[in-house]
Parts: C-alpha cells; structure tokens; sequence
C-alpha cells in the first residue's frame, strides 16, 4: 500500500489582517522541504513559544499554488476566514 502526499507549492505566513508575511516553497528540487502548515510555521518563525503566541493572535499559515501566489502576496486575495468551532467542540 503506497501513500500518497500532495503539498501545496507555496506556504504564506499571514498575520492576523490576513496580510501575507512571509513566503516558503513546500518543495525545493523535488525535495519535499515543509509538507504542513506547522512545519512551515517553524522555519517561519522558529521560537516555539512565539509561534504558539502568534496561533493565539491569528496568525495562520495557508498552502497556496503557484496560479494565485502573486495575488496573495500582493493582497489582491486574502485568505478565507478560519473556521469556527461548533459549540461543544
């Protein structure tokens, strides 16, 4: 049984305006460098405690395709709101 992994071809660090921050490939050379949102997040920002805060504040990490990354980027598109928990979740 074989897996299968599908990584984004970016990874955009937003701040909690959802204005974009920093920007990472997923993969570099074929080589799978950041395959989640929170590996991401850590080359991003590596201080533990300060990733923990910056999920507290909003900050999010989204995987992006090369088609929209310029407009993320630029502003043009802004990350979808993020889920709310149901109550009792």
């Amino acid at each position: 049984m074989s897996n299968t992994l599908i990584v984004p071809d970016f990874w955009i660090l937003f701040d909690p305006d959802g204005k974009a921050d920093g920007s990472a490939y997923a993969v570099v050379q074929g080589e799978i460098r950041h395959a989640t949102a929170e590996s991401a997040h850590a080359m991003f920002t590596p201080n533990k405690r300060t990733r923990e805060r910056e999920k507290r504040q909003g900050w999010r990490v989204i995987g992006v395709e090369q088609a929209d990354w310029n407009d993320y980027w630029t502003g043009a598109k802004k990350p979808d709101p993020e889920p709310k928990e149901a109550p009792g979740e």
